[in-house]
C-alpha cells in the first residue's frame, strides 16, 4: 500500500481527468482488432517461412516482413485498446491470428487440414463475427495512477506468480526430457505468450498519453521500456516456439490484461453464445495439430529404435 501511495503522489495524472474522451464506435475497435489479428497471423507465417531452421534469420531481410506486418498489426491493436474490455479485444484478434495462419497454411503452404481443423475455423470465424456484433461492456481510457495501481494488485501479482511458475515448471520438464523439440517448443511458446501478454500491458496506458491526455513524463519512458524489452523477447521466443507445426496459443495471455485492467463485459446469451464458439473452435483447430504432431514423434521414436536394434 506504501509503494501505491507514492506512486500516487508522484504521477501527474489524476483518476478520470481521461475518461472524458471523444469514443470511437465499438463497431471500428473491433474491427482494428480484427485486422490486427489478421495482420499478426500473416506475420507468424512469413516469418516461419523466412525464418525456420535458419539461426541467422535476423539476417534475411524478408524475414523482417513478418515485423513490418506484427508492427502494422501491433498499431492497430493500439488503437483498440481503449475501446473494447481485453478480453473481447483479445478473443477478437488470437481468433483471427488462427483463421488467418490456417487459410496460409493450407492455401500458401499446402498444409493439410483436417476435418476437425476445418469445423474449428468455421466454428472460430462464425464466433468472432458474432462477438463483434454484442455488448462490449465497459473499457477507457487509463491513467498514470491507474497503470500503477492495476501493476500492484494482488490480483495481477498472484497471476504473473501462477505465470512464472507455469513456464518454469515446462521448462524444466523439458530439461528432463533432454530439451526434445515437443516439449521445448511448448515452453518456448508459452514463455512467448506470457512475454505477449506482459507488452499489451502498457498498450492502453500509452494509448491515453497519445490520444488523450498528453501527459509526457517519466513513466511513459518506463511504460514504453517494459513494453518494447517484452516485445523484443515474445518476437524471438516465438521464433523458437514456430521452429514446430505446434500452435501457440497466446490467448492465455489475457489472464494478465484481465486481472489488470479489471474491465467489466456485458455477458448477454449472445456474448456467451459467441465466446464459447470462439473457444470451441480453438480447441478444435488444435487438437488435430497435436495428434499429428505426436503421432509425428512417436514415429521418429520408433524409427530410432528399428535402427538401433538393426545395428546391434
Amino acid at each position: 500500500s506504501g509503494i501505491v501511495q507514492l506512486l500516487k503522489t508522484l504521477a501527474f495524472s489524476t483518476r478520470g481527468v481521461v475518461r472524458h474522451m471523444p469514443i470511437i464506435p465499438a463497431g471500428v475497435a473491433c474491427t482494428l482488432g480484427i485486422v490486427g489479428g489478421v495482420l499478426h497471423g500473416a506475420s507468424m507465417a512469413v516469418r516461419k517461412y523466412f525464418g525456420e531452421g535458419d539461426k541467422e534469420y535476423m539476417r534475411n531481410p524478408r524475414w523482417w516482413i513478418g515485423v513490418a506486418l506484427d508492427s502494422i498489426g501491433g498499431g492497430l491493436f493500439f488503437s483498440a485498446s481503449p475501446f473494447l474490455a481485453a478480453g473481447i479485444l483479445f478473443t477478437l484478434a488470437i481468433v483471427a491470428q488462427m483463421c488467418t495462419g490456417c487459410a496460409l497454411g493450407v492455401f500458401c503452404f499446402h498444409e493439410e487440414a483436417s476435418l476437425l481443423g476445418k469445423i474449428g475455423v468455421a466454428c472460430m470465424f462464425c464466433g468472432c463475427m458474432a462477438l463483434a456484433f454484442c455488448e462490449h461492456g465497459d473499457a477507457g481510457m487509463m491513467s498514470t495512477t491507474e497503470f500503477f495501481e492495476g501493476l500492484c494488485s494482488s490480483d495481477f501479482l498472484l497471476a504473473n506468480v501462477a505465470w512464472l511458475a507455469l513456464v518454469a515448471g515446462l521448462y524444466a520438464w523439458s530439461s528432463l526430457r533432454n530439451w526434445d523439440q515437443q516439449s521445448t517448443a511448448l515452453a518456448h511458446s508459452l514463455a512467448a505468450a506470457y512475454a505477449d501478454g506482459l507488452q499489451f500491458l502498457p498498450t492502453r496506458y500509452l494509448a491515453s498519453v497519445l490520444f488523450v491526455s498528453h501527459d509526457w513524463t517519466l513513466f511513459v519512458v518506463l511504460a514504453l521500456a517494459l513494453k518494447c524489452s517484452c516485445l523484443y523477447f515474445y518476437i524471438q521466443l516465438q521464433q523458437l516456439a514456430l521452429e514446430t507445426r505446434l500452435h501457440v496459443i497466446g490467448s492465455l495471455s489475457v489472464t494478465l490484461a484481465a486481472t489488470m485492467y479489471k474491465d467489466r463485459v456485458e455477458m448477454t446469451a449472445a456474448t456467451f453464445t459467441a465466446l464459447i464458439a470462439s473457444a470451441a473452435g480453438i480447441v478444435l483447430n488444435v487438437l488435430p495439430a497435436a495428434a499429428a504432431e505426436h503421432h509425428d514423434e512417436n514415429i521418429a521414436c520408433a524409427s530410432v529404435d528399428s535402427s538401433n536394434s538393426k545395428v546391434q
